[in-house]
């Protein structure tokens, strides 16, 4: 194997895959770096598909059940009886909710984890409210993050999504901090996220906040090129029933069921179930891609407030997936649970507001003969006040203590072990801020810094300087220089990865010697929130990284190798992200949103590394969107969403440029009834957005029938 970037072979993998694939098995042979693909880009043709003895895929029971139920469901969802009427139910949002208008007056959190308004935010924010998602049409979370200028969503297959922001994106983004509530999404094991376990009822979001650029100071390392975080809705908002039932040609079932209730005189809580099936991906090289997918989880959120002096919120789920696959051309299905547990409360204490949460999150995947287990437990508290009249200060504790497993069924003849087999995890750190907002102010400022411990580098300093100025009412600018950090993941410290095709060899070994990844970030910002309907919110950044992670090879023989990863790389990003929003009469509204990214990528003259610089290709260099939001009258709804993404240029992999539109047309009934028609991707059969492996996966054209009900 020749020598190839650690940072592009986790961004081209699934980081499961890479566990479970056998000596000798395509899979292998496709995560070879760059230059030694023996049969990465073959089509894997029928012939040989039949030859792997792999069986036609049969629907899980699973699956077909919850078909069935899904169909009983709808079923009893259009037999309550409708009654058409012209005044849409309370419950369900105008089109001022979809304005930017009331987006400059939302308040976000997790800039700096003080509550401000986000027109006032020194940071890279955009925030999609859960009536943006409603509207959409996305029926899955990454689906609804493509709503955010400089999000890059890229569909694998079915069930996995290749997820980043200004860069790097892979199966395994390895520098996008995703969060739920505030509790982390990020795998200390790979160090990206695993999309398809951490699904959540989109009817639960009360808002996304997408915060581009570095969020180090906040939130620690890993929030390198971006955070984004997932806020639940209140269960004092959630009162009632709430049913859903969707069924289409793609998302063939799925339904969702939610009852909120008070407990006691102030305090609130719900819970719910939520249940999905998909079909295959499009096959593009193969006769079936086999990785249909279904899904079960359950959850409860609770809130109690107490006079306004205090807060308690908890929330739990649980969950559990089948998700069919294919592993040396062979058929496997693969399976995951889990669940979590999270406990938050505010309090005024005097002039300061104290917070303490405390979350656990269990994960168990068993796929290909590997079972991965993984439990995590992480306490925070954070304190803030201020000086005196404008100036403010915070401050806060965190710890977390992590227990990765991964056994290998050694029958299976797998590439990949860990040793130790269990480690346990320690990461935590101090974390201050101190700003001058002084009310009515033009400039503020503030400054801050976290510093955090691991196992792998032992210290990171992570500090930022933000500032704001208003030199009128309905314009803000603002800057920003931060230091993020990327710390290296169990996979590269503690696994020995054997890869072999038919004359070849390589072993990858640990590398304990790694570093972390550092950013150096600049950031320039515009916010106009103009007359007449018009709203505009440009950035433009310049980042510097250094210490990216390589490989360095030798040759132990005509015929095998051995690498480990070594920190030689450095380079640096430009880019801009530009969102708009046009209210042309009340009753219609255009969103528009623009994203261009130059990465550029180069190893040091002493490394041996080949492909750091096809990173860059990872990413589309520019993307486009336009939505259109048109209620025809009070009870009908019109939405259109037009998307145009630029190619992926890697090296013997490019997956062309595409165009999509989607459409929505709902309407509003009475009790409670809403009924929405979607077509998804209309504008061709299908096209490809990412890819895995030797096997090709397309995104299909699509339509579903969504029948809501409220009471």
């Amino acid at each position: 194997m020749s020598a190839g970037s650690r940072s592009g072979f986790l961004g081209s993998v699934d980081p499961w895959a890479v566990m479970t694939a056998p000596q000798g098995s395509h899979r292998a042979a496709s995560i070879l770096p760059q230059g030694k693909r023996v049969f990465d880009g073959c089509p894997v043709s029928k012939a040989h598909y039949r030859e792997t003895n792999m069986t036609p895929r049969k629907r899980t029971p699973a699956v077909a059940r919850l078909s069935v139920w899904s169909a009983i469901i709808l079923g009893v969802l259009l037999t309550g009886g409708m009654t058409a009427q012209t005044t849409p139910p309370s419950a369900v949002g105008g089109l001022q909710e979809l304005s930017f208008e009331e987006l400059a007056g939302i308040t976000v959190t997790t800039v700096s984890k003080r509550e401000e308004r986000y027109f006032n935010a020194a940071a890279a924010v955009h925030v999609i409210t859960g009536e943006d998602i409603r509207r959409s049409g996305a029926l899955m979370l990454p689906d609804a993050l493509r709503l955010a200028p400089g999000v890059e969503v890229g569909a694998i297959n079915s069930r996995s999504y290749a997820v980043a922001m200004r860069g790097f994106n892979g199966t395994a983004s390895n520098k996008l901090l995703p969060l739920i509530d505030g509790r982390s999404l990020y795998s200390q094991r790979f160090a990206s996220t695993i999309w398809d376990i951490r699904d959540l009822p989109l009817e639960e979001v009360e808002q996304i906040e997408v915060i581009g650029g570095p969020g180090g100071t906040a939130w620690g390392a890993n929030a390198v090129n971006g955070v984004i975080n997932i806020i639940t809705k209140s269960a004092r908002d959630t009162q009632g029933d709430r049913l859903a039932a969707v069924a289409g040609t793609f998302e063939s079932g799925q339904v969702y069921a939610r009852r909120g209730f008070s407990v006691g005189s102030d305090a609130w809580a719900r819970v719910y179930v939520k249940a999905f099936s998909r079909d295959d991906s499009e096959p593009l090289n193969i006769a079936d891609n086999n990785d249909a997918w279904s899904q079960v989880r359950a959850g409860f959120r609770y809130d109690r407030g107490e006079g306004g002096q205090a807060v308690t919120m908890m929330t739990g789920d649980v969950f559990y997936s089948a998700a069919d696959q294919l592993v040396a051309g062979l058929a496997d299905q693969a399976h995951s649970s889990g669940g979590h547990f999270l406990a938050r409360r505010r309090q005024q204490i005097g002039e300061l507001n104290l917070q303490l949460q405390g979350y656990v999150d269990v994960i168990r995947r068993d796929s290909g003969g590997n079972l991965s287990e993984a439990d995590v437990l992480e306490l925070e508290s954070l304190v803030s006040g201020s000086f005196g009249p404008g100036y403010e200060w915070s401050a806060g504790l965190n710890y977390r203590r992590s227990r990765l497993t991964d056994s290998v069924n050694p029958t299976t003849g797998v590439v990949s072990q860990f040793t130790p087999e269990k480690r346990w995890f320690t990461q935590g750190g101090l974390f201050f801020e101190a700003a001058r907002r002084p009310p009515a102010g033009k400039f503020d400022f503030s400054v801050g810094t976290k510093a955090e411990y691991n196992e792998f580098t032992q210290w990171e300093f992570l500090p930022s300087v933000r500032a704001t100025w208003k030199p009128r009412s309905d314009i803000t600018f603002w800057s920003a220089w931060s230091r993020a950090a990327r710390i290296p993941s169990r996979f590269e410290n503690d696994q020995v990865l054997v890869v072999s095709v038919p004359g070849f060899q390589s072993r990858t070994l640990p590398s304990p010697a790694l570093e972390a990844e550092v950013l150096s970030a600049m950031e320039l910002g515009w916010r106009w929130q103009a007359q007449r309907g018009f709203y505009l919110d440009a950035t433009v950044f310049h980042h510097r990284y250094s210490r990216l992670v390589t490989t360095r090879s030798t040759a132990v023989g005509p015929t095998s190798i051995e690498q480990d990863l070594e920190n030689g790389g450095f380079g640096t990003s430009r880019g801009a992200e530009i969102q708009a929003v046009w209210r042309i009469f009340p009753w219609w509204q255009w969103q528009a949103a623009y994203t261009y990214l130059d990465l550029d990528l180069e190893v040091s003259a002493t490394s041996s590394d080949s492909s750091l610089g096809d990173i860059a290709n990872l990413s589309p260099r520019q993307q486009f969107s336009v939505r259109s939001s048109w209620n025809l009258d009070a009870s009908w709804e019109i939405d259109a969403w037009f998307r145009a993404v630029g190619k992926l240029n890697q090296t013997g992999r490019v997956i062309p440029a595409y165009e999509t539109l989607d459409l929505r047309i709902g309407r509003q009934f009475g009790r409670g009834w809403e009924v929405s028609v979607v077509g998804q991707n209309l504008l061709e059969p299908s096209h490809p957005e990412f890819r895995f492996f030797t096997v090709r996966a397309a995104v299909a054209r699509g339509f579903y029938l969504r029948v809501e009900r409220r009471r």
